[in-house]
């Protein structure tokens, strides 16, 4: 079969594409412009492919219709291929690495092929001499490849050309420049043939666009090889990366004179004639001042613009046969560097002096700091007494206020000659119960008193139950502690410190919870593989990220507590070779960790305590007889059962009612649901501090719900331990309070009285 010139051309066109695409894939196959350009290459080479048949004037129209199908597989993707090696090009990595762009690049394509082979694009087929023209429908299918092709090829081309004017690289602008430029007229003319034309119905021009593109991709081809779009050679980037050096080159042959130079050198040696073709020590032989010019080292240049230093280092060039065919000779300019370094010296000598004259200085500095940690340590020890004596005060009042009671229950029996031996039994058993729960009290403090000279192994549970008792007061009326001890290996520390370290926590935790509040508190101690670790947390408190830092420094604040605690905390937790941290995030609360290391031996058992001899007590004075009260409804409100049972059989001649909170005495003075009138009382002894619900809030709710019986409470404490009952206590003035210990006769005394004003 004899081709025609134009089915000639279409062979020629598919033989130079591919060898394009080939080409560019060899020299940078991984490259993402490769991948496009290649693409592109393709697509062309295969659209010529098919009008090689298409344009045989003796083929028949079914087999110039397959040909065009065939080749819609080209035409239609060629758009795509160039969007994506624009933005390969411009280096838009993010863009080419995101999911939808590909599906965006493949879709177009995929329905302009679809709709082709269905016979939605094209009308039909006429037959020319040259062979035969495609007909262009007036389908939307049409009017959709001319939107994607108008826009896939704008906007690739747009890219590059924007990508070329804010470039400041001149290489990429020439790139750019020749990538535009070769697509102008090869786009217009196989526009024009090929889709214009056509649509105006002139069929007698052949549709060479794969043809008229050939110009581009030459283009795009000259850009590749001419300008290093896809690489760089040695020669290229040998003369950049010796331009750009900031140090002074200068190539030297095997005859020492010079061949070439950097714009560096110059700097160093002032003049360029100096240097072309000179010996190069003859150079620097008139530019020494001083020193052997042919070693490498630091050399003392003259120049017009004064003395410089520079650091010479030389280095052979030898061909593949391992022959010296040259010397590189690389200048460093070290002026700068030599002054910086003479003012340095001359600033450490300063340095030394002034050091020196300040040595006196600081060492007053810290005897002055060290008399301030004596002094702070006084002040933090003065300060724990004042918590322990406040917390021992509430926990001794308590019970030795039914101690009290009962013993002069006792007294006023025996006085009266009255022989009731089970009520007697009754009281001494309850008088007993006090006295040993006073022994306790004082065998923990005597615990906690005992730090610095008792280092042992020992059991964690015992530091860890002394400071759950002695903070109970400060934890009563705020949160609920819950504690979970598995840790089973022993600590080696002195136990009165660690008391004291877990105390100072336990106290801040409740001294970070605000008034009318109650939080839950876990102090959880287990087993690590080198240590015991001890967890105290509070979920519902949070610590400000810019106070964590300095929580454990003297007299820092927190949200807790301020002055020494924390820092005590730390102080103890070192010197027993652990530590102490604290965490604080808004889901998981705050939490105070100790590790103290594990101790070398068992733990040993803790000793019976000793009872002591209890020693008598002083003859209390006989009760004044007075008159016999009338017979009164009294409220009995407190959490302590033993002072509420004592009270109750002193108060016998009265009907009394005893409550253990102050939620069950609200239970008793509201309102009853079934309508019935709520329970009146002439007089109500309740307790200032209690877990659940202080004296306090009890009369704050009477004052709103029951404001008759506000006026006709007498409170009874065993010493107040916080701001909000000290200011009540000292408001509140018209109401009586009863100080624990109280005797009975006082206590009838003030019920007498305080009856006598209702009256």
């Amino acid at each position: 079969m004899t081709l025609s010139v134009l089915q000639l051309v279409h062979v020629g066109s598919v033989g130079v594409y591919l060898w394009m695409a080939i080409y560019v894939l060899w020299r940078a196959p991984r490259m993402q412009r490769s991948i496009g350009f290649a693409g592109i290459a393709i697509c062309f080479a295969w659209w010529s492919a098919s009008l090689i048949l298409a344009h045989d004037p003796h083929v028949p129209r079914s087999e110039a219709a397959l040909a065009y199908d065939l080749g819609a597989v080209a035409w239609a993707s060629f758009a795509s291929f160039s969007l994506w090696f624009a933005l390969a090009f411009v280096g838009r990595r993010a863009l080419l690495a995101a999911r939808w762009l590909r599906p965006a690049l493949a879709g177009p394509p995929l329905v302009i092929i679809v709709a082709q082979w269905r016979g939605a694009v094209a009308a039909d087929y006429v037959h020319e001499s040259w062979g035969w023209a495609y007909v262009w429908s007036a389908s939307p299918w049409t009017l959709f490849f001319y939107a994607y092709y108008s826009a896939f090829i704008a906007l690739a081309i747009g890219l590059v050309h924007v990508a070329g004017r804010r470039s400041p690289d001149k290489l990429v602008r020439r790139q750019c420049a020749i990538i535009v430029y070769t697509a102008m007229v090869p786009f217009i003319g196989a526009t024009t043939t090929d889709i214009a034309l056509p649509w105006l119905g002139i069929h007698g021009v052949p549709n060479i666009a794969p043809a008229f593109l050939l110009a581009w991709a030459g283009g795009m081809a000259w850009a590749i090889v001419k300008y290093r779009l896809l690489e760089i050679s040695p020669e290229t980037a040998a003369d950049e990366i010796l331009t750009a050096l900031s140090d002074g080159v200068v190539l030297v042959d095997r005859e020492d004179r010079i061949v070439t130079w950097n714009p560096a050198a110059t700097q160093v040696f002032a003049h360029a004639a100096e240097l072309r073709g000179a010996r190069m020590t003859a150079v620097l032989a008139a530019r020494t001042r001083a020193g052997d010019a042919t070693a490498d080292g630091d050399l003392d240049l003259a120049s017009p613009s004064g003395p410089r230093t520079v650091a010479l280092a030389r280095s052979e060039v030898r061909d593949p046969r391992g022959e010296l065919v040259g010397l590189i000779y690389l200048f460093r300019d070290i002026t700068e560097r030599e002054r910086s370094a003479r003012a340095l010296r001359e600033a450490r000598d300063q340095l030394e002096e002034r050091v020196a004259a300040r040595t006196e200085e600081l060492a007053t500095a810290y005897r002055d700091k060290q008399r301030l940690h004596e002094a702070v340590a006084q002040s933090e020890r003065l300060a724990a007494v004042g918590v322990l004596a406040a917390g021992v005060a509430h926990e001794i009042n308590n019970p030795l206020t039914y101690v009290t009671l009962g013993l002069h229950e006792i007294q006023d029996a025996l006085e009266r000659s009255k022989d009731d031996r089970a009520a007697m039994l009754e009281r001494a058993r309850e008088a007993l119960a006090g006295c040993e729960r006073i022994q306790t009290i004082v065998r923990e403090l005597g615990t906690f008193a005992k730090h610095g000279d008792d280092v042992r192994a020992h059991a964690i549970t015992e530091p860890i139950e002394a400071a759950v008792a002695m903070s109970a007061h400060q934890l009563r009326d705020r949160a609920t502690l819950a504690v979970d001890v598995t840790a089973t290996h022993p600590v080696r520390a002195d136990a009165g410190r660690l008391t004291q370290l877990f105390l100072n926590l336990l106290v801040d935790a409740a001294a970070a919870i605000p008034a009318g509040a109650r939080h839950t508190l876990r102090l959880a101690a287990r087993d690590d593989e080198d240590h015991v670790v001890i967890a105290i947390t509070d979920r519902e408190r949070r610590i400000p990220d810019d106070a964590l830092p300095r929580l454990f420094e003297m007299f820092g604040r927190n949200a807790g507590v301020s002055g020494l605690a924390l820092a005590i905390c730390h102080k103890i937790a070192r010197a027993a070779g652990g530590e102490v941290t604290a965490t604080s995030t808004d889901a998981d609360g705050t939490t105070f960790t100790v590790r103290l290391p594990r101790g070398d031996r068992p733990p040993k058992p803790r000793a019976a305590p000793v009872t002591p001899t209890p020693t008598p007590a002083p003859e209390p004075p006989k009760p004044v007889e007075a008159a016999p009260p009338r017979t009164a409804q009294i409220l009995i409100v407190d959490d302590d059962q033993l002072v509420g049972k004592a009270l109750r059989r002193i108060l016998a001649a009265h009907k009394t009612v005893v409550a253990l909170s102050g939620v069950e005495a609200r239970g008793i003075l509201e309102p009853n649901p079934g309508g019935e009138a709520a329970r009146d009382f002439d007089l109500i002894l309740c307790d200032l501090m209690m877990p659940d619900s202080t004296g306090v809030e009890l009369h704050a709710w009477l004052r709103t719900h029951r404001p008759e019986l506000a006026t006709r409470m007498v409170f009874m404490t065993g010493g107040t331990f916080t701001p909000e009952t000290e200011r009540f206590v000292d408001e509140l003035r018209v109401l009586p309070v009863l100080s624990k210990p109280f005797e009975i006769p006082v206590v009838e005394r003030v019920v007498r009285d305080e009856l006598a004003k209702r009256r």
